[in-house]
């Protein structure tokens, strides 16, 4: 019998549009924000990049504005956007609606402890950026492993496309801030073949770029 060679599935990890929170600069976490008006054109533009995709699935984070990117993203194909809560961004708990100023004001301790432990921090009410980045990991290994769908476009935040980048990619991402700014509807977009995983592109925006042009 002739052995086939291992298929190979295409993922398109993004992470969401621009809300009024990015805008304002609060911090988000759990709390459900909507996209702004620029957020739906970024995932328009998003969606006239990929339009030559041929997705046959779609896994969001179950936050509105990831949902909401990916269904813009998928334009009119017929593909029901699944959720995972496992994708969302960490639950930063009492910093969540706060700008950086606000947090520092009033957590003055809590900022120097996070900032001296990335990874195992656990934010006031809520949880570590650890824990996030476990479970988002986890996630897409759900995806690798199952088997189904050949090109599959995923919806994630900031932090927890840092967190799977660096889980699944240590060799390319070695601390999950080497990633300093992911810009909104960016795309990281990885191949697995078997039990091999090779990176394509990480964390690109040329998309938003053009239409500025």
């Amino acid at each position: 019998m002739i052995e086939l060679p291992p298929a190979t599935r295409t993922f398109y990890l993004v992470r969401h549009g621009q809300t009024d929170w990015n805008v304002q600069f609060r911090w988000q976490g759990h709390t459900d924000i909507p996209l702004n008006e620029i957020g739906r054109e970024q995932a328009r533009l998003l969606a006239g990049a990929l339009r030559d995709i041929p997705f046959d699935r779609a896994v969001s984070s179950d936050s509105i504005r990831a949902v909401e990117t990916i269904k813009i993203a998928l334009g009119d194909r017929p593909i029901e956007v699944e959720t995972d809560p496992n994708l969302r961004e960490f639950n930063a708990g009492a910093f969540e609606g706060l700008t950086w100023d606000e947090i520092r004001a009033q957590y003055p301790d809590a900022v120097t402890r996070m900032n001296s432990d990335w990874f195992g921090f656990v934010f006031p009410g809520g949880e570590s950026r650890g824990q996030m980045a476990e479970r988002a990991a986890a996630a897409v290994q759900r995806l690798l492993d199952d088997g189904r769908g050949s090109h599959i476009l995923i919806g994630a935040h900031g932090m927890s496309v840092r967190g799977i980048l660096h889980h699944h990619f240590p060799q390319v991402v070695a601390h999950p801030m080497d990633l300093q700014w992911i810009e909104n509807t960016s795309v990281t977009i990885f191949r697995q073949v078997g039990t091999y995983l090779e990176m394509v592109q990480l964390a690109d925006a040329a998309h938003l770029q053009a239409a500025a042009d």
